[in-house]
Order: structure tokens, then sequence, then C-alpha cells
């Protein structure tokens, strides 16, 4: 799904798109009998790109643990070590859900971010959500959006 597809979702809420990343990764499944299956996944190549953040995602240091469910449903716990252009580290980490579709999966995470970085500090006190789908085995560019801050809430 492309960037202008996933936006349409979110017509009413002003998001901000924040940046797209792309990774390849190397999947491992183990099946654990009635608690379902886990899957280990480890990024071998990842890179991010938006208006106000570029760079790589620092491989063997990044994952995803998920659990399929008996029903189906996915649930999954994330880090990515974000390394921008400029030197700067940045730990995404989220909590994510999936739900199967025909061919593949539609996935929803909700991560938050953490940086002593100093030109970055602001990204700390982002709330966001990614939007993405499988497809065919497919993983599409996952796209990430800033959500709005309430009205209160200040700089």
């Amino acid at each position: 799904m492309s960037k202008a597809a996933n936006s349409r979702i979110y017509s009413e809420m002003p998001v901000e798109h924040l940046f797209t990343y792309e990774v390849d990764l190397d999947q491992k499944r183990i099946d654990c009998g009635p608690s379902g299956t886990k899957i280990h996944t480890l990024v071998t190549r990842g890179t991010f790109e938006g208006e106000r953040l570029k760079g790589e995602i620092v491989v063997n240091h990044s994952f995803e643990t998920a659990e399929v469910r008996s029903d189906g449903f996915i649930t999954g716990d994330l880090r990515l070590w974000l390394r921008t252009n400029d030197g700067a580290d940045i730990l995404m980490t989220y909590i994510a859900t999936a739900v199967t579709i025909e061919g593949g999966m539609s996935v929803r995470n909700y991560p938050y971010f953490e940086t002593a970085a100093e030109k970055y500090l602001w990204i700390n006190k982002v709330q966001a959500v990614t939007l993405y789908d499988v497809k065919d085995g497919v993983l599409s560019p996952i796209d990430v959006y800033e959500l709005p801050k309430p009205h209160w809430f200040g700089k």
C-alpha cells in the first residue's frame, strides 16, 4: 500500500508523515504447541527516510518477536535501532498487532522513540502509528505517522 493510500485511512485525523522504512528480514518460526507459534525476526538490512529523519537501521540489533494466537491474531514486540545520517541513535519500540486478510496480513503498530541526541529530543514525545501490509509474502514499505498532539499539550 502506498503512502498516499495509507494517508486516506487517516483522512479524518491530521497525521504527519514522519518517515518510511524498508527492511530485509531473516525470520524463524517455532511451533510452541498450546501457546501458539512464535516468530523471531532479525533485521538484516534497513533504511528509513522522511522530511526530518533519514538513515539506516542498525542490523543485528533490530528485531521482532511475535506470537500467532490460535485464533490467527498476531501480536509482536519490536525494537528498531535507527541511526540517522548525522550519527544520532534513536530506539524505536512498539507493540504490533496484525490480522489476516486475503493473501496476507494487515498490520498496525504504535511506536514510541527514545534518544539522547540533542537535535532529535523532539522525537521522545512523539506519539505515532505505523501502517503496512504483507501481501503474498511481500512486506510493503512501512509508513510511520506522527499523531496530532492535543491542543493543551504545549511544546
